[in-house]
């Protein structure tokens, strides 16, 4: 952004209807974060006795407090003034390196699916 976009976006604010899109969106954000880091936690449990979870658990953990921290940002939209547009491109930054994890992951998942059935047959 130039000067004069940053000083006409500092000042901005979302109306109310949008705060209220925004807040629920946060809290569907915190939710998803928190269900992912206990279900990493429990993968990881699984792991570490030998069940083939771990990387997956670890994953999970991850991806649940990149969320957890869209969460915070997306919050933060809400109850601050002033920096609106700021906090919405943080939350928005947050989402995207969110998206960008699972689909690693996942490929990642997927080529190991892949050799390891290759492997077996």
């Amino acid at each position: 952004m130039d000067e004069n976009e940053t000083q006409a976006a500092a000042g901005y604010e979302f109306t109310v209807p949008q705060n209220a899109v925004i807040q629920k969106t946060a809290t569907y954000a915190k939710v998803w974060g928190i269900f992912s880091i206990v279900l990493g936690a429990m993968q990881v449990v699984v792991g570490l006795s030998g069940g083939g979870l771990l990387l997956a658990g670890i994953v999970s953990i991850v991806i649940g407090t990149v969320f957890i921290g869209v969460a915070g940002s997306l919050k933060a939209v809400v109850v601050t003034e002033g920096n609106d547009i700021d906090h919405m491109m943080d939350a928005l930054q947050k989402l995207g390196n969110a998206f960008l994890i699972q689909v690693v992951a996942t490929v990642a998942a997927v080529v190991v699916a892949m050799f390891a059935a290759s492997a077996a047959g």
